[in-house]
């Protein structure tokens, strides 16, 4: 009988052979797609100079007190003030300047970045305690100046960044804002007038969500390359319905810094001809260029607000 196994023998290593070449060249041929695709994402470019690195570095030298906040008392508050005044006003100055987030394809730049992004919601919080100070010792123009500063701040940590520090944004903006309108009363007329016209001024600087979800997506590329994409795919429905969610809540956000601003705007004239005012046409151009629209409607925003109940959305005459 012929021997078999010396028949066999080439044939199984001629097939393995073969399988190992094939994978070898699925491997090559998947590194060299994955290499193609990282290089044809395109980031954002960033301002340069980019006063992201001025707010980084005002977050990095003030100084937040230890423990829960709502334990400070007045003479802590006022402590806080006092060490971080000069800081804030360089952090001031920053705010009128062009930011954008430098985003990094490095390995481990994801870490560093979630501990900037840190460093900057805790300077939110140290702008929050400044303007407590200085409410409470009866200045209460530049209390409003600092929840400005935590509004424009949250708009600075979104622009030219991906979608967590969207979201990161939206909460501080949120935060500034609610406190600010309470605020509004006590105001005079020229704290109202700069308050309105900054926050004017920043709302066309204003990230909007479809391009934080293509800023996120060309990072993602860049950083992960095909395994990007096919994450991206694998969550499907789900990453559908997130973005859903965050353009929901930025159009909530904009719409309440907006009415902020028709408030600040109308309490101005207000003070200054001595009668309230009626329409938001008498706005402009006495403090505003024109009158805010709605994020969703697209329509200029009333001064009387009247929601529909669970909608948050103002009713337009």
């Amino acid at each position: 009988m012929p021997d078999t196994k010396q028949h066999e023998s080439p044939t199984i290593w001629a097939r393995v052979s073969q399988i190992s070449l094939a994978v070898l060249v699925l491997v090559l041929l998947f590194r060299v797609t994955d290499r193609f695709v990282r290089r044809t994402a395109s980031l954002p470019a960033v301002p340069q100079p980019n006063a992201y690195d001025a707010l980084l570095a005002v977050a990095r030298e003030v100084h937040r007190p230890p423990g829960d906040l709502a334990d400070l008392g007045p003479q802590a508050i006022r402590q806080t003030g006092q060490t971080n005044h000069h800081a804030l006003e360089r952090l001031h100055e920053a705010l009128n300047a062009e930011t954008g987030v430098p985003l990094r394809v490095e390995s481990h730049w994801g870490d560093k970045h979630a501990e900037d992004v840190k460093q900057l919601k805790r300077l939110a919080i140290v702008l929050a305690i400044q303007s407590r100070a200085e409410f409470l010792d009866g200045r209460t123009n530049h209390s409003a100046r600092c929840l400005a500063d935590v509004i424009r701040l949250g708009q600075a940590l979104a622009r030219g960044g991906i979608l967590s520090d969207g979201v990161n944004a939206l909460t501080l903006e949120t935060l500034g804002a609610a406190t600010l309108r309470a605020q509004v009363p006590s105001l005079d007329a020229e704290s109202c007038r700069t308050a309105a016209q900054q926050l004017e001024h920043a709302e066309p600087l204003r990230e909007p969500p479809e391009r934080t979800f293509k800023t996120q997506k060309d990072w993602s590329t860049a950083s992960f390359g095909l395994a990007g994409r096919a994450t991206s795919l694998f969550l499907g429905q789900a990453e559908t319905k997130g973005r859903a969610e965050f353009v929901r809540r930025h159009q909530d956000v904009v719409r309440r810094t907006r009415r902020l601003i028709l408030s600040l705007a109308a309490r101005a004239v207000e003070l200054e001809s001595g009668q309230p005012v009626s329409s938001p046409s008498a706005l402009v151009p006495a403090v505003l260029k024109s009158v805010p629209l709605d994020p969703e409607l697209g329509t200029p925003m009333t001064l009387i607000h009247q929601q529909e109940p669970g909608s948050g959305r103002d009713s337009v005459p």
